[in-house]
């Protein structure tokens, strides 16, 4: 089942046994093409290095059905965008646009197909737009991170009394 096959994936790669868990990871798509909703999008992204056609028609397929799904929209547009389909990758972007307004790699990918298509008004409003929010995630992982921090600091005084 796929289920058994996308742990089987997370398990090879975890032990950094990369052709394995992408093996694995495609069985769990093949079978139950809804796995690549809870996949992580690092899978997925190495997934379309392997079998490529095969993996395409399979996740075209899955956003038909679910046409909000954060990772197979990415990863069909990263495919896409790899393959110089300029046109698909960008709809599947501004898609992602409109349902993840926050999501970073988003406009990155967006301002680098507009600068491909020469449109560079457009690409760099996508960059300006991609570098806001990721400093906006680095103040946030430095403020959770300090967070981490004194409440490790907090519980090493208590134990030492």
């Amino acid at each position: 089942e796929a289920p058994v096959y996308k742990v089987l994936g997370d398990l090879y790669y975890e032990n950094q046994e990369m052709t394995q868990s992408i093996a694995a990871l495609a069985k769990a798509i093949e079978l139950d093409p809804t796995a690549a909703e809870t996949m992580a999008s690092f899978a997925l992204s190495s997934l379309t290095t392997e079998d490529f056609a095969k993996l395409l028609t399979v996740l075209e397929n899955h956003v038909e059905t679910h046409p909000d799904n954060l990772n197979t929209l990415y990863s069909l547009g990263t495919m896409y965008f790899r393959e110089n389909q300029l046109d698909k990758a960008k709809e599947h972007f501004l898609h992602l646009k409109e349902v993840a307004p926050d999501h970073t790699q988003v406009y990155y990918n967006l301002g680098m197909i507009y600068m491909r298509e020469g449109n560079v008004e457009e690409g760099q409003a996508a960059m300006a737009r991609f570098q806001e929010l990721k400093l906006k995630e680095n103040e946030e992982f430095t403020r959770s991170n300090l967070g981490v921090a004194k409440r490790q600091e907090a519980a090493d005084f208590i134990a030492a009394g």
